[in-house]
């Protein structure tokens, strides 16, 4: 798994860097990654679906995935992250408050340029949830590698970019048996059985810039590193 991450690394970071210093260091942009209307949102209707669902949604910018996450949904950070928060698990309302953030195109700082939320192509097997007491048939368990490069500005002169590298692991629960939160209850979802959402995200990336990969250095830290600069101050 390691040599494929890495080698999964080599091929895609450089290109993602040369994408990001061009669209970045314009300015803001006011259209996502992924050009509206190029491809359809993928159907979560299975665990793979869904997740290709929040990858969708995360290279749109789109904070429409939160409708995806269950009620009881907890975000998992990355042991060792470099913002110290390796103990915090937060809950859909913390994840919400962060893409909402991270999104917005209203000019506040930090401000996200540019992003790209890649990962792994190729065939997914959807694994029986190993967690005590989640059965194989509501609860399945979908593993990738991933790829994620943004370029924000903080209100300085220059833009920074983040590159990083690793594993996301969710955990998904078939909609018959999921804890639907209670604002898309009142607009009228329901227990059902053809769809599946997210009860559980985990973070398993690092930082893998590398020394003069470009002008801008990049900040060392995790994918929830980088989520955190959208968290509410303390």
């Amino acid at each position: 798994m390691d040599t494929h991450r890495s080698a999964f690394a080599r091929v895609i970071a450089p290109a993602l860097v040369a994408i990001l210093l061009t669209s970045g260091s314009l300015g803001c942009s006011s259209s996502s990654s992924v050009s509206p209307g190029s491809n359809p949102p993928p159907n979560a209707n299975s665990p793979v679906n869904l997740v290709r669902r929040i990858e969708w949604d995360w290279n749109q910018r789109s904070d429409d995935y939160v409708k995806l996450l269950t009620a009881d949904f907890r975000y998992v950070p990355a042991e060792g992250d470099s913002a110290g928060n390796t103990e915090t698990i937060w809950d859909r309302g913390t994840e919400s408050f962060v893409a909402q953030r991270m999104f917005a195109r209203s000019g506040s700082w930090p401000q996200m340029n540019s992003l790209s939320f890649q990962l792994e192509r190729g065939e997914w097997i959807a694994s029986p949830d190993p967690r005590p007491g989640k059965n194989p048939r509501w609860h399945k368990v979908v593993s990738s590698n991933a790829e994620v490069s943004a370029n924000f500005t903080f209100g300085g002169p220059s833009p920074e970019v983040y590159l990083l590298t690793g594993h996301f692991t969710f955990y998904c629960v078939r909609g018959d048996s999921a804890r639907i939160p209670l604002d898309l209850q009142w607009e009228g979802v329901t227990p059902d059985s053809t769809r599946w959402w997210i009860e559980r995200w985990e973070d398993e990336t690092i930082s893998t810039t590398e020394p003069g990969m470009h002008p801008n250095p990049a900040r060392t830290t995790t994918f929830t590193g980088l989520k955190n600069q959208f968290l509410p101050v303390r």
